[in-house]
């Protein structure tokens, strides 16, 4: 925090004490992220301070923990939507060869008949 921050971080967390204190409060949930979730929650929160979302612009170690619910929401969202679409694929295959197989049959059907109407049978 103190990178994204700089001189915000030593306001609000102005002494050694504080800190210890914030990272006593706030340990059990960062600690269930991985390091990679954490650098993309502050990926997040720098494209959001870009952006000029003035909620990003004091270090609130909930408001950037409410960052990485909203990512793994988005993450969650996207890997459902990623299954939807192989599945829809699968739909669409199989009413593809299903299609195929009924004109094939169709056709085989046809050629059936038109062989019998040339022996006259």
């Amino acid at each position: 925090m103190k990178a994204v921050y700089g001189s915000r971080f030593a306001t609000a967390y102005p002494t050694e004490a504080e800190i210890k204190i914030a990272k006593r409060e706030w340990a059990r949930d960062i600690g269930r992220h991985s390091r990679e979730d954490i650098d993309r929650i502050f990926g997040e929160v720098k494209r959001k301070q870009a952006c000029g979302d003035q909620s990003m612009d004091w270090p609130d170690i909930g408001r950037i923990l409410g960052v990485c619910a909203d990512t793994s929401e988005q993450r969650a969202f996207k890997a459902r939507a990623r299954e939807q679409e192989r599945i829809d694929q699968e739909v669409r295959k199989c009413l593809t060869d299903q299609g195929a197989r009924e004109r094939s049959e169709a056709a085989r059907l046809r050629e059936m008949k038109n062989i019998r109407e040339r022996l006259g049978l």
